[in-house]
């Protein structure tokens, strides 16, 4: 598994547009080695580590501390689910949240997709009263998710029948 430091020295290096010999004779090392760090393959030293964060301009604990994709890749992924669901980015971000669920598997847009439908849906089985295990999730969530949930599932409902005249859940 890829450690943030191999995951955000990648995805600088290419959001800046540098290949990995620009990088490499930017900081004295040669091509081969950036592609290690890269995969995960070797640490670099204190000394490297400092060279890379000023070369691509960002702190090192920025560097080695969080995966920096998250920031947008994961909003954009939230994003697309929020259109195509028709709920707000605010409710998908929250209920991501709340899913416990690994950024790297949230980064995959059916996986989030999927995860975030399961979980309205598990909300949906809590508010009908169907089924008794997903109650107990749902009496562990904080009382803003679960306000959020039930205007969630309001709203799904309100969609659901809609035109219909059959009001039963």
């Amino acid at each position: 598994m890829a450690t943030c430091f191999s995951t955000n020295l990648k995805y600088l290096r290419e959001k800046k547009g540098l290949s990995q010999n620009k990088l490499a004779e930017m900081i004295g090392v040669n091509q081969t080695t950036i592609a290690r760090w890269e995969d995960d393959n070797r640490i670099p030293t204190i000394s490297n580590a400092v060279d890379i964060s000023k070369a691509l301009n960002i702190s090192l604990t920025e560097l080695i501390t969080s995966d920096l994709r998250l920031g947008t890749e994961l909003d954009d992924a939230l994003l697309r689910v929020s259109n195509e669901l028709n709920i707000p980015f605010d409710i998908c971000k929250i209920i991501f949240l709340n899913l416990n669920m690994p950024n790297e598997t949230a980064l995959n847009y059916n996986n989030l997709k999927n995860a975030i439908i399961n979980w309205i849906t598990d909300k949906y089985a809590i508010f009908t009263g169907k089924d008794n295990e997903i109650v107990t999730k749902y009496s562990s969530l904080s009382k803003n998710s679960k306000e959020i949930a039930d205007n969630m599932i309001d709203t799904l409902y309100k969609q659901e029948n809609k035109g219909s005249d059959n009001k039963d859940i």
